[in-house]
């Protein structure tokens, strides 16, 4: 992509979170969890503090659902939803288990999520039975992003507080985690958080980082993204 150049894209968004099993407001035998400390990285510290709304929700399926089948029942669920509903495909690895799931971002408040569930349920989504879990998940969300490209780095154009900084290759995620600490104990007091990301492209796939980095500037981004493309040319 060219400067200047703003661009929908498919991505996968890569990253490691708290999460736990809701066990109110939600459909009787249903599973739900909620992220519980989002933007690790950032809010460290105890910076972050509980609201009284919902943090990211993931709605455990039974079973994976189709492209296809997933936003054809979310196109129509939005037909006549009472409010807005931002939902895509996700999926959470938990010690040896994977789970398929629905993420829900921007739940106003806890008395609707049924509701959200009930919407599902009718467009034919079946949920898996309820497990109680805390711990740490490792999740891939499915989604579409409008980027807009400012000096090799891709702003996000739905939410300014995030930025992408492609990668020459792909990484794992335990050499992306220990690169992260080293960077972060090298930037004092400049708090951020960040997940892996993939692009598909016509013809190809380009890897990035992504940056949780709220109001920052322009020179602190490209510090951040200097730093990564620095120690990651060594591995």
């Amino acid at each position: 992509m060219r400067t200047g150049e703003a661009r929908n894209t498919f991505a996968i968004i890569k990253k490691e979170e708290d999460v736990k099993t809701l066990v109110n407001n939600v459909l009787k035998n249903t599973f739900v969890l909620e992220i519980i400390h989002p933007f690790p990285g950032y809010y460290y510290g105890g910076v972050k503090t509980k609201n009284d709304f919902p943090g990211d929700l993931f709605l455990i399926l039974k079973k994976k659902p189709s492209t296809e089948f997933f936003y054809r029942a979310l196109t129509n669920a939005k037909k006549y939803c009472s409010f807005g509903l931002n939902a895509v495909m996700a999926e959470l690895k938990i010690y040896n288990n994977t789970y398929a799931a629905i993420r829900i971002k921007n739940v106003s408040d806890y008395s609707i999520i049924t509701e959200i569930q009930e919407i599902f349920t009718a467009e034919g989504f079946q949920f898996a039975r309820p497990k109680r879990i805390e711990a740490k998940a490792f999740i891939k969300i499915f989604k579409f992003i409008n980027l807009a490209v400012k000096e090799d780095v891709y702003h996000n154009l739905d939410d300014a507080n995030f930025v992408f900084f492609p990668i020459d290759k792909e990484i794992n995620w335990k050499l992306f985690e220990k690169t992260t600490v080293k960077i972060k104990n090298s930037v004092g007091s400049l708090k951020f958080d960040v997940a892996l990301a993939v692009f598909f492209r016509k013809g190809y796939l380009e890897d990035a980082v992504r940056v949780y980095c709220k109001d920052f500037s322009d020179e602190q981004v490209h510090k951040i993204r200097t730093m990564y493309l620095d120690e990651l040319k060594h591995f």
